[in-house]
């Protein structure tokens, strides 16, 4: 990619209309404004053929990604499209599920992680967002400088918890490391697979680090504000060297090291622990019916049962009555009085 040229006023055309503060000029090759145009975005002419190259390069490794998410059956694994971070802290969150026997890190379990992560880059996304609308208002002046802090603060308290969960990665890094030496491995699912568990590890320190130097890049970009004069923003090459090749980079790193080559087995996911829990509660639902069915037949038979041997006693006692009949007789004052009676 050759360097650009940043004030190449000559192929641009102003018209007749002005402002005070700025000149409202027709857009030149590649839509390329001068910094004293009104709607100025860029301060370089942009490089097309490097713009279409990189997009064939994230076209290639996000097709890549999704074709992956169908063959290792990693359905969550579609979110790299809208960020590598939910990417990153999501496949953390089963790592935590299916390497550890409580399925819990620092008292956060598997199933939480990856949720409050996201939503704490969504909040940090949200605070950049609120500072690029309040840059980019058309009064410039001071209102301008305090949206670049503000989005300015979000990179930074975007980058605190990356750093925070490199942490919790690093100290889950060091426990299947100590269950490995023990022998601890109560479940075997650190041996098994083609590939070693470490390697997923350091695919996500790899892409990590590709995601602090974008940051990083960020931060240093609007350091000294919008100005002109500022050779980051005048300079077409620093985008591609640190923002586009470091994410392009820990996409392709990611493509090579899938989770789902590592992650394999009725464990390695929600959905696959969902849906052994549903079977579970639905066998021992069976279960219980079927102990209720047994427990109430049980109980009519000894109710028939009890019922037989009432009648069959009945039976016998009048069998017996009349196998032995007992008579007698009492005379009183010349009067036969004869009593009959069945002995019991």
């Amino acid at each position: 990619m050759a360097p650009t040229a940043t004030t190449s006023v000559s192929s641009t055309t102003i018209s007749s209309t002005a402002t005070a503060t700025c000149l409202n000029i027709a857009p030149g090759k590649n839509g390329y404004l001068p910094p004293e145009a009104c709607d100025v975005v860029l301060y370089y002419v942009p490089s097309f053929a490097a713009a279409v190259l990189f997009c064939v390069f994230y076209g290639m490794t996000t097709l890549a990604h999704l074709i992956q998410a169908v063959v290792y059956k990693k359905p969550y694994t579609w979110v790299v499209i809208m960020g590598i971070n939910a990417f990153l802290y999501m496949t953390l969150g089963r790592m935590i599920h299916f390497f550890l026997p409580d399925q819990k890190l620092v008292g956060i379990s598997a199933r939480r992680f990856g949720v409050l992560f996201v939503c704490l880059d969504i909040f940090a996304f949200l605070v950049q967002a609120a500072g690029a609308l309040m840059s980019s208002a058309q009064e410039g002046g001071s209102l301008v400088m305090t949206g670049l802090h503000i989005y300015m603060g979000g990179i930074g308290l975007q980058e605190f918890f990356i750093l925070c969960f490199t942490a919790l990665a690093i100290d889950l890094h060091r426990k299947l490391i100590r269950m490995e030496n023990s022998h601890a491995d109560y479940n075997g699912k650190l041996n098994q697979g083609p590939f070693s568990w470490r390697w997923l590890f350091y695919a996500l320190y790899v892409t990590l680090g590709m995601i602090t130097i974008r940051i990083i890049f960020r931060l240093g970009q609007y350091a000294q504000g919008t100005s002109p004069t500022n050779p980051i923003l005048t300079h077409e090459w620093y985008e591609y060297v640190f923002d586009a090749v470091p994410m392009l980079a820990a996409l392709v790193t990611l493509n090579f090291i899938h989770p789902g080559r590592i992650l394999q087995g009725p464990d390695s996911g929600f959905k696959e622990a969902r849906r052994a829990e549903k079977e579970a509660k639905k066998e021992k639902k069976q279960q219980k019916k079927m102990a209720k069915e047994e427990k109430k037949s049980q109980k009519k038979m000894a109710k028939e049962g009890k019922k037989g041997h009432k009648k069959e006693g009945s039976s016998d006692d009048e069998h017996h009555g009349q196998q032995w009949p007992r008579s007698y007789q009492r005379v009183e004052g010349g009067e036969d009085t004869r009593y009959h009676g069945y002995q019991v």
